[in-house]
């Protein structure tokens, strides 16, 4: 399989796609962080099981959210100071068709497999 590197038009493409994915999760976090009180509300009418495994969910989602939100940062970080697309763990380039999937992606596909495998 041939490796493509990624060309300025798919960084600018790419950022273009990272960027609306932060605004996303800042909305999704933001939304989430303001369900404390909606949860409050529930404390005094809903069964405490019900309750307490729909704050989990949330902290969970909340927690993914975050995690992602890091990431694209990462990201859009590394568009910045002209790193993106190199591997953090070989320094070889990360395949085009990985980032336009990915566009967060900090390793390679071989050594994410490696990653994988441990």
């Amino acid at each position: 399989m041939a490796k493509t590197r990624a060309t300025p038009k798919n960084i600018k493409d790419i950022e273009e796609k990272l960027r609306a994915e932060r605004d996303d999760l800042l909305r999704q976090v933001a939304e989430l962080e303001g369900g404390d009180a909606a949860t409050s509300d529930l404390d005094e009418a809903g069964e405490p099981e019900t309750v307490t495994t729909e704050r989990e969910r949330d902290l969970s989602l909340l927690d993914n959210a975050r995690g992602l939100l890091d990431l694209v940062e990462t990201a859009l970080a590394k568009i910045d100071a002209g790193t993106y697309g190199v591997c953090a763990s070989c320094g070889k380039s990360i395949e085009a068709a990985r980032l336009k999937a990915l566009p967060h992606a900090t390793l390679c596909i071989a050594c994410k497999r490696k990653e994988e495998r441990h």
